[in-house]
């Protein structure tokens, strides 16, 4: 999760908020019912462009947050309004596999 959090705040420093434009970013992490867990990292600022598709994006960064996404067995989901919001939520995993 660390590593998805550093990506989606990185993103949003260098794309968000263009020419020196101000504006917030928020990160919550909240359990949302027994053993589900929900991410949210969103920004005010200028958004994707209305023609980007994830799933033909060629984006480094937004590969790298889906692939962990997945390893978490989570869902990804954009929110392209009035700024960039990224939703991961997931199961708690109770399986510990430990090897000797």
């Amino acid at each position: 999760m660390g590593l998805i959090v550093n990506e989606a705040v990185n993103n949003t420093v260098k794309y968000a908020f263009p020419e020196e434009k101000r504006g917030e970013v928020t990160v919550s992490f909240k359990s949302t019912e027994k053993d589900f867990y929900e991410l949210i990292i969103s920004d005010n600022g200028v958004g994707l462009p209305q023609d980007f598709n994830i799933d033909e994006t060629e984006s480094l960064g937004m590969n790298l947050m889906r692939g962990l996404t997945d390893q978490l067995d989570g869902t990804f989901s954009l929110e392209n309004k009035n700024g960039l919001k990224i939703t991961i939520t997931f199961r708690k995993n109770t399986d510990i596999d430990v090897q000797k």
